[in-house]
């Protein structure tokens, strides 16, 4: 296992860094074994899973897709609930490319995240809720698309 998120502040750097180098792995290991995963409105259609395992497995299925170019933070500070639970609403953008073809899309996305900390495994989510609120493609540098 990666070394864990300690400070909750890193986790989105730590998140989009093992985000943009394809390491769904890694990006696992940012979740509980029991953690929630869902997701609606985006390339994929609408999708739940629980567990580890599965969130690894559905990431890796969009990374065999799409590679993710860039995606902000959401502004939204996080919302403590004791020194080991947090919560964030807030809204991201998030620039992809479309691997067969080179489209680059930009989703604007919801998100709903909820953080638990441990001593050993520093800061994982919890459950993650993300809704695609709109996406706009753009062709393949080169009109190639």
């Amino acid at each position: 296992m990666g070394t864990p998120v300690r400070s909750l502040d890193d986790f989105s750097a730590v998140y989009l860094d093992r985000l943009k180098s394809g390491d769904a792995g890694g990006l696992g290991e940012l979740y509980v074994e029991s953690a929630v995963l869902t997701t609606t409105g985006g390339p994929f259609g609408s999708s739940w899973v629980v567990g580890r395992d599965q969130i690894v497995a559905m990431i890796a299925e969009a990374m065999a897709t799409y590679t993710v170019d860039d995606q902000t933070v959401p502004a939204a500070p996080f919302e403590y609930h004791g020194p080991d639970q947090a919560a964030r609403v807030g809204t991201f953008e998030s620039t992809m490319t479309v691997k067969a073809t080179g489209e680059r899309l930009t989703m604007t996305v919801s998100a709903f995240e909820v953080f638990g900390r441990t001593t050993d495994q520093g800061w994982q989510y919890l459950a993650d809720h993300s809704t695609v609120t709109s996406i706009t493609s753009n062709p393949a540098v080169g009109g190639s698309a």
